[in-house]
């Protein structure tokens, strides 16, 4: 199956962009009420106490962290540098700059890890807080697509290297292994999506 990969990043970044606009509501209800003729912008109603999170420097049609750090991972992989923790965060670090740079305003939707951009805590600190979560964020899996396309023998070690980066935690881990294996299975071996969850359990342990 032929791969153009500027194809997969647009439909990465749209399908994030899209979905920023629904993040957090209820399955039921997007049902019911989107049918994808036109965007819907519900991030003001998200449930939670500080809503600034979900607003402030949010654009509609933003792509957010997600597509962000994916980015940054395929910037990461196309240095050549050995693939690190340490290299993951710069670059994470340096994709959220040029955003900065180029828009006037930081992309929304960073979690805990702006924090380290923003120089409250390090990165030690936050990954120390995500290992101790009975669930751990979903940043580790939503920006895994990219590592589905690098050598076979090497996408559980950079899926984990991805997930550990900030968020060292074995569910954080098996997660990016399976999209990263669901992207191998379904744009490479051409795997039928009723069989890709069977397929993507093969490489996880637990």
């Amino acid at each position: 199956m032929e791969i153009k990969f500027k194809d997969l990043f647009l439909g990465i970044a749209i399908g994030d962009a899209y979905g920023a606009g629904l993040e957090f509501q209820d399955r039921n209800w997007i049902r019911q009420h989107v049918d994808f003729t036109k965007f819907i912008n519900k991030r003001t109603d998200i449930n939670t106490p500080d809503k600034r999170l979900f607003v402030v420097d949010y654009k509609e049609w933003d792509y957010t962290d997600d597509t962000e750090m994916s980015i940054a991972i395929v910037k990461a992989i196309m240095s050549n540098e050995p693939f690190t923790e340490e290299l993951l965060i710069k670059y994470f670090t340096d994709e959220y700059l040029l955003g900065y740079k180029l828009k006037g305003y930081k992309r929304n939707g960073h979690g805990s890890i702006r924090l380290v951009y923003n120089g409250e805590k390090n990165i030690e600190e936050i990954k120390e807080f995500q290992r101790q979560k009975k669930y751990p964020g979903n940043a580790p899996p939503m920006r895994a697509i990219p590592i589905g396309l690098v050598k076979e023998e090497l996408i559980n070690q950079y899926a984990a290297i991805n997930a550990t980066s900030t968020h060292p935690h074995p569910k954080a881990i098996d997660a990016s292994i399976l999209i990263a294996r669901a992207t191998k299975g379904f744009l490479i071996e051409g795997i039928d999506h009723h069989n890709l969850i069977p397929y993507c359990l093969k490489y996880v342990s637990d």
